[in-house]
């Protein structure tokens, strides 16, 4: 089993005063591709509070998991389940961390999804990050939704590069970025050749 992160802040106007209710239900359905099998669904993250009277909120988070072949242990057993959510109130509004398990596939890292991130603060952020990294040490970067325009996901990934080109410290001499890897959620990685990219 893997473990996917998925972590939300719910704008209540700061409104919230006391938390009556929360839940999250996953409605997923599952596809089977060529080469793997893709879980397409949400989380609906449904709650009731107290402001001034009761109110109710509906959130949604859209999920788009694909699991590799290579990765499958047992297509029959590979499903995703909302295992566990924690939340904290700040400022009268939600914050909610959702553990989703994804059964029937090999053990591998945790993944987190921060699902409110400005994709322009992720690269800022990782942009000084790099400052203070090793030359030699690999960066990951995630997107903080996902994304299904080829041009806009084009786009984020040239943004990212030229991010990290910047982000070249002066005492770094020879090639500084020397390879490149791009995948999809538990998606197999597909090398990059970073001399074109960064063209």
């Amino acid at each position: 089993m893997q473990k996917i992160f998925y972590e939300k802040e719910i704008d209540l106007l700061h409104q919230l005063k006391e938390l009556v209710s929360l839940t999250v239900d996953e409605s997923i359905d599952y596809k089977i591709e060529d080469h793997g099998v893709r879980a397409v669904g949400s989380l609906a993250i449904k709650g009731e509070y107290i402001s001034q009277e009761k109110r109710h909120f509906l959130e949604n988070v859209e999920l788009d998991v694909y699991a590799d072949d290579q990765k499958i242990i047992d297509r029959q057993d590979f499903h995703l389940k909302v295992e566990d959510f924690h939340y904290d109130i700040i400022d009268g509004n939600l914050k909610i961390k959702i553990e989703v398990g994804v059964y029937g596939v090999e053990e591998g890292e945790n993944r987190y999804i921060q699902l409110d991130e400005d994709p322009i603060d992720e690269i800022e952020k990782l942009s000084r990050d790099v400052e203070t990294q090793t030359i030699n040490e690999q960066v990951v970067a995630e997107a903080p939704e996902e994304i299904h325009d080829v041009e806009k996901l084009q786009e984020n990934f040239h943004a990212l590069m030229d991010a990290l080109v910047k982000a070249k410290p002066a005492a770094a001499k020879g090639q500084y970025v020397k390879s490149v890897s791009v995948s999809s959620t538990m998606g197999p990685g597909a090398k990059i050749n970073p001399t074109k990219v960064l063209d």
